[in-house]
């Protein structure tokens, strides 16, 4: 169980990573060490920060060795303290996919996720980039409307479904798609 004033990080974090942007990742990254600080043993702010870190490297504000160094250290460390913890399995397979080209590790640690937590929305959404990855794009839209139908107003896959409708040429429904996001 959680410390209540680090869970509240955790959700704060949440909200500025989910905002998307430079500033943004920064207040989150800062939010999920004041969370390890009161909670150094909390895996899922360390899968949280793993993340965001990932976000920071792939966007270009940190520098690649840096960011997956930070990033690597963090997912590990959410899975030394918690194997059974999905998100931090997906983030995992995050870095070995596009950091490390590790396609079969990613699909093993990808493939845990899901069986720990088959609709969590953070599993869900990584499946989704996962099978876009690996050149699968029917079954990531597939991964994303899973989401959406539980939580249309996440913006994170409601992005990474608008993205995959315009690849594939759907470009009404991905006009529709964008227009909500635009919209929230």
């Amino acid at each position: 169980v959680a410390n209540p004033e680090a869970y509240a990080l955790l959700l704060k974090a949440r909200y500025l990573y989910a905002k998307w942007g430079k500033e943004n990742f920064a207040a989150a990254v800062d939010i999920y060490q004041q969370a390890l600080a009161i909670d150094p043993e909390y895996a899922e702010a360390w899968a949280g920060l793993s993340v965001t870190y990932l976000s920071q490297t792939q966007s270009g504000y940190l520098e690649g060795k840096e960011g997956l160094t930070l990033a690597r250290g963090a997912v590990d460390k959410a899975v030394a303290l918690n194997p059974n913890l999905a998100t931090a399995w997906a983030r995992l397979s995050l870095i070995q996919s596009v950091f490390e080209w590790d396609w079969a590790g990613a699909g093993k640690s990808m493939q845990k996720a899901l069986d720990m937590s088959p609709n969590d929305v953070q599993v869900l959404n990584a499946a989704g980039n996962l099978a876009n990855l690996l050149g699968h794009p029917d079954e990531g839209l597939a991964y994303y409307q899973r989401v959406l139908a539980d939580d249309p107003l996440n913006m994170i896959s409601l992005y990474n479904a608008a993205d995959m409708l315009h690849r594939q040429g759907q470009l009404e429904e991905a006009e529709v798609a964008y227009r909500k996001l635009l919209d929230l």
